[in-house]
C-alpha cells in the first residue's frame, strides 16, 4: 500500500489456549449497538407492557465523479426487545434477521446470550466493522460482512472495568479444499471459539483486544487477532475531540495456493463537535486481502463527513476517496443522507 501507518500500532497477540466449549447493510452511519441498549433497555417494574420497539429509515444519494447517481433506502430496520422475566431478555433486529438473542443476566457481574449472535470482535458499540476504513463497498463489508453475526452462545463476565466475551459461533469458511479462505462467509460445519477483553483504561478512553480461532477446512487453521482504542468526549482535557483506532489482522494457515500468508485491516478515525450539534469527523484505512501479492481487493480510503441534526432527524453529508492497489477505479463519491432513529 501506497500508505501505510500501520507500524504506529503493535498488533495485540492472540490469547493463548482457547478451549471454552462455550445480510447485510449497504451504507455508513447505522445504528450504534450503545444506542440499540439504551432505548430497548428493560422498563422498571411497574410498567404494563413488557416490549420496546425501535427502528431506523433512511434515504441516501451518492453521486460518482463519473456523475452517476444513485437514490436507495439503505435501512429498514426495526428492533424489537422482550422482557421475559427480570432475568431474561431478547432483543433482535425482525426486519432482515440479521441478529437476534435471547439473554440470560445471572448477576450484574454474568450474563450469557445464544441465538444469532453479533460476533464479539472489535468495537463492542458498532454494528459495522470499519477495519478497511469504510463500512463496505456496495452490500459487501470489506473485511469482514457489514453486520457480522452468526448462530452461537456468548458468556459475558464483568471484573471492576474489565469486561469479557467469550464464544462460541460458526466459523469462517473456505468454499473448497483448493480455495483460500473468504472472511465473508461462514459454515455450520466447523464452529469458531474466541475472546474479547473490554477495558477501561482511564476515564473517557477504552481498548478492546480480540481473538478468534476456527479450523476453515478441517486441518487447516485460521487465527484473528484485533485491537482497538477509542475516546469520548473529553478525555485528556479535549473537550471537542475523540478518536478511534482499530486493526484485525487473519493469519492463514496452510493455504491450498501456496504459503501462509494474513489478511489485515486498519482504520484511525478523529471526530469533533466544536461546531456543535454539528459534528466533522475524518476516517481512514486500509486493508491488505493477501500479503503474498497485490490485488484488486487491496485498498484505501479517506473519507470526511460532516453530520447535524435537524429536530429529530440526522443529516449526514458525506466525501470519499477510494483507492485500490490494482485496477485503480473511478469510485470516489458524494453522499448526502437523512436518517431517522425511533
Amino acid at each position: 500500500m501506497a500508505v501505510n501507518f500501520k507500524k504506529l500500532f503493535i498488533l495485540i497477540g492472540l490469547f493463548g489456549g482457547l478451549s471454552l466449549t462455550t445480510q447485510a447493510f449497504a451504507q455508513e452511519e447505522s445504528f450504534s449497538l450503545d444506542e440499540v441498549q439504551e432505548v430497548v433497555a428493560p422498563k422498571p417494574a411497574h410498567a404494563t407492557s413488557k416490549f420496546s420497539i425501535m427502528g431506523r429509515v433512511d434515504l441516501t444519494f451518492d453521486k460518482t465523479i463519473d456523475d452517476r447517481s444513485d437514490m436507495r433506502n439503505n435501512h429498514f430496520l426495526l428492533f424489537l426487545k422482550a422482557n421475559a422475566s427480570k432475568k431474561v431478555s431478547f432483543l433482535g433486529e425482525f426486519v432482515n434477521q440479521s441478529f437476534y438473542h435471547v439473554d440470560y443476566e445471572a448477576n450484574p457481574n454474568f450474563a450469557f446470550s445464544f441465538g444469532k449472535i453479533m460476533v464479539p470482535f472489535g468495537d463492542p458499540r458498532r454494528y459495522h466493522s470499519y477495519y478497511g476504513g469504510v463500512q463496505g463497498y456496495g452490500i459487501n463489508g470489506v473485511m469482514f460482512p457489514n453486520i457480522w453475526a452468526e448462530p452461537g452462545v456468548n458468556f459475558k463476565l464483568k471484573l471492576g472495568s474489565s469486561k469479557f466475551d467469550a464464544y462460541m459461533v460458526n466459523g469462517i469458511n473456505a468454499s473448497s479444499k483448493t480455495t483460500d479462505i473468504d472472511l465473508q462467509s461462514s459454515t455450520t460445519e466447523r464452529q469458531a471459539v474466541g475472546l474479547r477483553w473490554s477495558q477501561v483504561l482511564v476515564s473517557r478512553l477504552n481498548t478492546v483486544v480480540s481473538a478468534y480461532y476456527s479450523d476453515y477446512w478441517p486441518g487447516q487453521p485460521l487465527y484473528l487477532g484485533g485491537f482497538d482504542v477509542y475516546s469520548d468526549y473529553g478525555y485528556g482535557g479535549l473537550d471537542h475531540l475523540r478518536f478511534s483506532y482499530g486493526v484485525a489482522k487473519a493469519w492463514v494457515q496452510d493455504s491450498p495456493t501456496g504459503r501462509d500468508f494474513y489478511k489485515l485491516g486498519d482504520f484511525y478515525e478523529f471526530a469533533t463537535n466544536v461546531f456543535n450539534p454539528m459534528e466533522w469527523r475524518l476516517r481512514y484505512g486500509s486493508y491488505d486481502d493477501d500479503d503474498r501479492t497485490d490485488t484488486v481487493d487491496d485498498t484505501q480510503s479517506l473519507n470526511l463527513a460532516a453530520s447535524f441534526p435537524l429536530d429529530v432527524l440526522k443529516i449526514l453529508i458525506e466525501y470519499q476517496w477510494n483507492f485500490e492497489e490494482v485496477n485503480e477505479t473511478d469510485n470516489d463519491l458524494a453522499r448526502a443522507m437523512v436518517s431517522l432513529d425511533f
